[in-house]
């Protein structure tokens, strides 16, 4: 994290994904599933998003 705040206008470490519109980031290697469910959320509602994740026997999400 700390070589990315000379690069960044700010550096947020308690989330796992940020929506700042136009570009949206998750935290880390895990994070990326995160990121999927939630754009899929995003785009298609939470019974999608619940459905592809049943399927992945994903259980852990949580975009916070």
């Amino acid at each position: 994290m700390e070589l990315l705040r000379p690069l960044c206008r700010e550096v947020v470490t308690n989330r796992r994904v940020v929506d700042e519109g136009r570009v949206v980031t998750a935290g880390g290697v895990s994070s990326a599933l995160d990121l999927g469910l939630y754009l899929v959320e995003k785009f298609w509602g939470a019974e999608a998003r619940a459905a592809i994740a049943t399927q992945m026997e994903y259980r852990g999400y949580s975009p916070l």
